[in-house]
């Protein structure tokens, strides 16, 4: 039974340590690629460079909640997701809730794996050029309520709630932060000469 109970818990301490390295990736993303200021300030230093940069965070970000919300078994691999968590109480009213916690994290995540999905797998109309690739920034709203529902879904199993605003990360963006003022010194500088 302790076993049980350990196992458990690991699985929720794995689960938590992956959202929060998924709200950290967007707090990120978010802080350098949603800020008009920001945009402008990388769109004069390195256009090109931060657009890639841009491109692959955000598919970074797509692929994380996908891998979050796949199913708990590829061929013959175990898949660390939320849905797991409607197996781990004890009593069938919280699995029920969970349960659907998980289908909701499922609805709202569903545009956001399409879309992954499209770029991983360089889907051939988008090479072809007979349909548009997805404009991955239009996606920002879409990503925002994903992360909320996986939040919702494993926040009613544990003692530690995560959400976007949770403030595990530092609101002020941090070392990210700092790589934007050594720019804008940077960009004066260059201005200046």
């Amino acid at each position: 039974m302790q076993d049980s109970q350990k196992e458990k818990q690991n699985l929720i301490d794995a689960l938590q340590a992956d959202i929060c390295d998924l709200l950290f990736k967007w707090d990120r993303y978010k802080f350098l690629f949603c800020s008009q200021e920001h945009i402008d300030l990388l769109n004069v230093t390195a256009s090109t460079f931060f657009c890639y940069i841009q491109k692959i965070m955000l598919n970074d970000v797509f692929l994380h909640i996908a891998s979050l919300t796949d199913s708990k078994k590829t061929c013959k691999n175990e898949n660390l997701t939320i849905l797991w968590l409607p197996d781990l109480p004890d009593d069938d009213k919280s699995k029920k809730k969970i349960d659907g916690l998980c289908n909701a994290a499922l609805d709202k995540s569903k545009t956001i794996r399409e879309v992954r999905h499209k770029l991983a797998h360089s889907d051939k109309k988008i090479a072809l050029k007979e349909q548009a690739a997805p404009i991955v920034k239009d996606y920002v709203r879409q990503v925002e309520e994903a992360i909320t529902a996986i939040c919702d879904a494993f926040n009613e199993i544990s003692p530690n709630p995560l959400s976007l605003a949770s403030g595990i990360f530092d609101a002020s963006g941090g070392d990210v932060s700092c790589l934007i003022e050594i720019i804008r010194a940077g960009h004066k500088q260059n201005k200046a000469l």
